[in-house]
């Protein structure tokens, strides 16, 4: 029997008046958040995926998580 792949689903957050996108997915009662290169994957716990998923995302955001593992530097 073959596994079916993860459908992963866009989610939006706002973080300090700009716009964060990610990607999550379920499997079972874990959700996984995808920003760039970045992950979390965590319990669903009884809340609901969408939530859950924005407030990964506002985590990633709040922590200067750059997109896709990019570096910066004061000039």
């Amino acid at each position: 029997m073959k596994e079916k792949s993860p459908q992963w689903i866009s989610v939006t957050a706002e973080h300090e008046g700009r716009q964060v996108q990610g990607l999550y997915a379920l499997d079972g009662e874990m959700l996984t958040l995808s920003y760039g290169i970045q992950s979390k994957t965590r319990q669903l716990a009884g809340m609901a995926a969408s939530t859950l998923a924005r407030l990964l995302l506002v985590e990633f955001a709040k922590a200067g998580k750059p997109l896709y593992g990019a570096t910066t530097r004061a000039l």
